[in-house]
C-alpha cells in the first residue's frame, strides 16, 4: 500500500496511524507526519509484541484512545523518544560554555557574594549530560561546599531516568573521552559498566517532566530561577506551535540573566518566544530580550581571579593558554576519538592551516570582521579552501548577511558535493531568502545523501549531530517551505 511518497507496511491502517500521531502529538509534543509513519508503525508493532498485548491495530486503536495503562504509556515514551546520547557530546559546545558562560557567571557570584547555581538539562535521556555538567563544577567550584546548588535532569522516559539515576554505564557512553578521565570519576563494575561516584551521583536529581506540559512544569519548577538551561536536540521533534509554547516556558525558568541552550542546527522560533540568540560553535545560546549584559567572551584574567585549577582561554588569539592547568574539555576528550574524526579538506600549507586557526578563534570570540579578513587571506592563497568557505558561511550568516551566506555555501557544495550538513545549511538559508525552490532541492538533497546511514551514525561537521537527528530537521524544514506557500 502507498500512502504519500511511502511504502507503508501492511499492519495497522494509515487512518489508525494517523490517530496514534494525534494522540502521541497531543500527549508529548511529539511531531510523526506521514514520512515518520513507517517508523511510528513499527514501534506499535513491536512494542505490542514485547508487552504481549496481541494484534498490533488492537493496541494501535487503544493508544488512539488514550486507553493505555501508565506502563504501557511510559513504554511507548521510551520507544518513540531518541535516547542517543554520549558523555561531552559536542565537546566543542561544552568548551565555549565553560569559557563564556560558567566562568563568568561563577566568577560574579563570587563577587557579589551571592555563591547560588541551578541548573537544568531539560530532555536529559539516560543522564550523560547532567552528570557531565556536575563534573565540570566540580572542576569549577573547589569550594563546592559553600554553594547553593541545584543540577536537575529532566526526561519523558522513565526508563531513561532510572538508568541516569542508576549512575551506571557501558563503554558507548565514553566513545568521546580518555580513559583517564573516565576512571577518575567513575569505577569499574562487573568488567563491563562504569559507575559514577556516589557523591557526583547525589548531587544531581532527576524527574519526570513533559515539556508539552504546563502541568509538569509548575509542579517541577514553581519557585526555580535557572542560571542555564539545556535543552539541546529536543524541541525539533515538536511540532513549531509546541515548540514556541515550550520556548516560552523555558523562558520563563530563567533568572534574569539566564541562558538557554539549543543546538545550533534547530530552527526555532526564538523571537516570537521573547529571546535574542547568540550563536557559538555547535549551539544557540538564548536569553530573554530584555536581560541585562551580554554573552561577551570573560575578560583576561578572569581564570586567576577564580581560585580554581580550570584554565580560560584569554582574549588574544595569538597568546599561549594558561598554565594553571587543562580546560576541563580538553582534558577529558579523547585524543583518538579526534583524531578519527572526518575532517573538511585543509590546505596543507602550514601558514593557511594556521590562518584557519586564527580564523576559527576570532569567530569564538565575536570579532567577526576580523574572522572575515582572516578568511579573505585564505582563500585569496587557496581558492579550494572548503573549510574557509565554510566558516566564511557560519560568519556571514552570523552577521545577518544570509544572501553571502548562500554564496559561501554554494562554494562549499561545488567543493564537496556530499556534504549533508551544508545542503542542509543551504536549505535553510534560500528558505530565510524567500528561494523556496533551490531550498526545497538543497534539503531533498541532504536526504538522498542520509538515505543509506545508519540513523545512529555522527553527521560528518555536524558536532554530535546523529543522521537520524538531521533527517529529522531536513522533515521539518520541508514542512516549513509547504507552509509558507
Amino acid at each position: 500500500m502507498r500512502w504519500g511518497h511511502e511504502v507503508m507496511p501492511v499492519g495497522v491502517d494509515p487512518d489508525l496511524l494517523a490517530a496514534c500521531q494525534r494522540t502521541v502529538r497531543r500527549r508529548w509534543g511529539l511531531d510523526f507526519p506521514v514520512k515518520r509513519w513507517p517508523d511510528l508503525e513499527r514501534q506499535l508493532i513491536n512494542l505490542a509484541s514485547a508487552l504481549e498485548l496481541g494484534c498490533p491495530a488492537t493496541f494501535a486503536a487503544r493508544v488512539a484512545e488514550g486507553q493505555l495503562v501508565e506502563r504501557e504509556w511510559q513504554a511507548l515514551a521510551s520507544a518513540l523518544t531518541v535516547g542517543e546520547t554520549y558523555f561531552l557530546r559536542d565537546q566543542v559546545f561544552f568548551e565555549h560554555l565553560i569559557r563564556h558562560a560558567l566562568t563568568p557567571l561563577i566568577a560574579r557570584r563570587r563577587a557579589e557574594g551571592h555563591k547560588r547555581l541551578r541548573i537544568w538539562s531539560a530532555g536529559c535521556s539516560s543522564g550523560e549530560e547532567t552528570y557531565s555538567l556536575a563534573i565540570f563544577l566540580r572542576q569549577l567550584l573547589p569550594d563546592m561546599g559553600d554553594w547553593s546548588l541545584r543540577i536537575l535532569g529532566t526526561d519523558i522516559d522513565e526508563r531513561a531516568l532510572a538508568k541516569a539515576r542508576a549512575g551506571r554505564y557501558g563503554a558507548w557512553s565514553f566513545r568521546q573521552v580518555e580513559p583517564a578521565w573516565r576512571s577518575r570519576y567513575f569505577r569499574a563494575v562487573d568488567g563491563k559498566y562504569w559507575q559514577i561516584e556516589d557523591d557526583i551521583r547525589q548531587s544531581v536529581e532527576f524527574a519526570h517532566l513533559n515539556l508539552s506540559e504546563r502541568g509538569d512544569f509548575e509542579r517541577e519548577w514553581a519557585t526555580a530561577e535557572c542560571d542555564l538551561i539545556l535543552c539541546r536536540y529536543v524541541l525539533m521533534y515538536f511540532q513549531p506551535d509546541q515548540a514556541l509554547a515550550a520556548l516560552r516556558r523555558l523562558k520563563d525558568y530563567l533568572a534574569r540573566e539566564g541562558v538557554l541552550a539549543v543546538a545550533a542546527v534547530e530552527s526555532l522560533p526564538v523571537d516570537a518566544a521573547g529571546l535574542s540568540a547568540v550563536p557559538v560553535p555547535g549551539a544557540l545560546l538564548l536569553r530573554a530580550v530584555d536581560a541585562p549584559g551580554t554573552l561577551a567572551p570573560p575578560v583576561h584574567g578572569v581564570a586567576d581571579r577564580l581560585d580554581t585549577a580550570v584554565s580560560v582561554a584569554p582574549a588574544a588569539p595569538t597568546a599561549p593558554p594558561s598554565s594553571t592547568g587543562p580546560s576541563p574539555v580538553k582534558e577529558a576528550v579523547s585524543r583518538q576519538s579526534e583524531t578519527a574524526r572526518p575532517a573538511l579538506p585543509v590546505s596543507e600549507s602550514g601558514g593557511v592551516a594556521a590562518m584557519l586557526q586564527t580564523a576559527r578563534e576570532l569567530a569564538d570570540r565575536h570579532q567577526l570582521s576580523a574572522a572575515l579578513k582572516t578568511l579573505d587571506d585564505v582563500v585569496a592563497r587557496d581558492p579550494t579552501c572548503l573549510d574557509a568557505y565554510w566558516l566564511l558561511s557560519a560568519v556571514r550568516l552570523e552577521q545577518g548577511e544570509r544572501e553571502d551566506a548562500r554564496r559561501q555555501l554554494g562554494f562549499v557544495l561545488y567543493l564537496a558535493p556530499d556534504l549533508a550538513l551544508a545542503h542542509y545549511q543551504h536549505g535553510l538559508v534560500c528558505q530565510g531568502l524567500g528561494r523556496h525552490d533551490e531550498g526545497r532541492r538543497s534539503l531533498k538533497n541532504c536526504l538522498r545523501l542520509l538515505a543509506d546511514a545508519s540513523p545512529d551514525e555522527p553527521v560528518r561537521e555536524g558536532e554530535g549531530l546523529t543522521v537520524g537527528d538531521l533527517r529529522t530537521l531536513v522533515e521539518t524544514a520541508l514542512r516549513g517551505f509547504d507552509s509558507e506557500q
